[in-house]
Formats: C-alpha cells, sequence, structure tokens
C-alpha cells in the first residue's frame, strides 16, 4: 500500500499503476517493483537538509507542529478532510501521517499535548489570496483548500495537474511568474496558460 500510495503522488509512476497490478495478478511482478521513486540527487540533498534541520532543532518545531496541530486534532470533524468514498480505517489512518513515525507513541512519550482551539482556529479574511494546489498532493490536498477557502472572502485557487506537494518547487517557472504577478496585482487577471499546457497522465496498459 505504501508503494502505490508513494506512485500515486509521482506523475511518472502513477500512470503505471494500472499496469502493474494488471501484470501482478498475473504473477508477474516486475512492474510493481518498478514502483518506487527514481533516484534523484537534488531531491535526495534537500531531503538531507530537511532531515539535518529537523534533527538540529532543539525546539522540535516540525515534530512539535505535527502533534499539537495536526495528530491530536486528527480526529475532530471541523478538520477532517472529506473523503470521496469510506475507506478502510488501515487506509484511512495512513492516509495523511507518515507511517515511519509511529506519531501516537512519539507524540505522548515527548509530552507534547493537543494544541488551544484558539491556536488553530482559522481567522476569516478578506485580503486577496491565491492558494497554488497539486493535483496529486497527499500530504496538503486540495480538499484542505477547499475548507480554507471557506473562511476567505477574496480568494483565487490555481490547480496544478499531474503535480504533487510543493508546487513551488516542481513547478517553479510557472508557479513563480503566477505569484509574482499576482505580488504586482492582487486583484487583477492572472495568465494560466502555463498550467493549462501541463501534461496529463497517460496510463500504461500494457
Amino acid at each position: 500500500m505504501k508503494r502505490v500510495r508513494t506512485a500515486l503522488a509521482e506523475p511518472e509512476l502513477r500512470a503505471r499503476i494500472p499496469l502493474a497490478v494488471h501484470r501482478a495478478a498475473e504473477g508477474d511482478f516486475g512492474v510493481w517493483s518498478s514502483l518506487v521513486s527514481p533516484k534523484n540527487d537534488v531531491v535526495e540533498a534537500t531531503l538531507d537538509k530537511l532531515a539535518q534541520a529537523t534533527v538540529s532543532d532543539p525546539t522540535f518545531t516540525f515534530l512539535a507542529s505535527v502533534c499539537r496541530d495536526e495528530y491530536f486534532w486528527k480526529d475532530d470533524p471541523g478538520r477532517r478532510h472529506p473523503a470521496k468514498r469510506e475507506l478502510a480505517p488501515s487506509i484511512a489512518a495512513a492516509a495523511r501521517f507518515d507511517q515511519t513515525i509511529d506519531w501516537a507513541q512519539y507524540c505522548t512519550a515527548m509530552g507534547f499535548t493537543r494544541s488551544t482551539p484558539e491556536s488553530v482556529a482559522i481567522a476569516i479574511g478578506a485580503m486577496p489570496a491565491l492558494m497554488l494546489v497539486g493535483q496529486l498532493d497527499l500530504i496538503t490536498p486540495k480538499t484542505w483548500s477547499d475548507h480554507a477557502m471557506q473562511f476567505l472572502r477574496n480568494v483565487r485557487t490555481i490547480e496544478f495537474p499531474n503535480t504533487g506537494h510543493s508546487v513551488l518547487r516542481k513547478r517553479s517557472d510557472c508557479a513563480g511568474n503566477l505569484v509574482g504577478r499576482f505580488f504586482d496585482d492582487p486583484d487583477g487577471p492572472l495568465d494560466t496558460k502555463c498550467v493549462d499546457d501541463l501534461p496529463r497522465t497517460r496510463w500504461a496498459l500494457r
């Protein structure tokens, strides 16, 4: 399941999932074994820096925020993003949190408690806002921005097809231009041609 979940967020890999399932049903697991993220020096270097920053952070900023603002609030009705259909408990439990960390045990052992309701409340605002959302984002999916839009009176959302988490990094040219134009004229029109021209998934079936 973790291999499929990872592949769903990778444009080059998700197209091979139907083929992998079909071949696996016939006893051929070659394609299934290929559903892993390819080595990427830039990505690996970035992940290494993030890991080092987390380890060297004496205030546990990242881990504390996950525990206090996410994990202990995960079952709160007002903060759960709606699923398209009912999911098995084992799948739902792993849908947001990386299971390489046992958050239940870690957060409790470190003494983190749930943050106060006031600190996670969403403020209502009329200031112009721009949301850039990756279609394949498994960490902060579009359902989260849809929820936030209920509290923002002047917001625009642009969904990037075939794009996972961290739109600004993965689609830097297109996203950067849109952000720049937005800051120059927050209420002006935005040319989204670069988004419309992004490639769609071409499913591999044989």
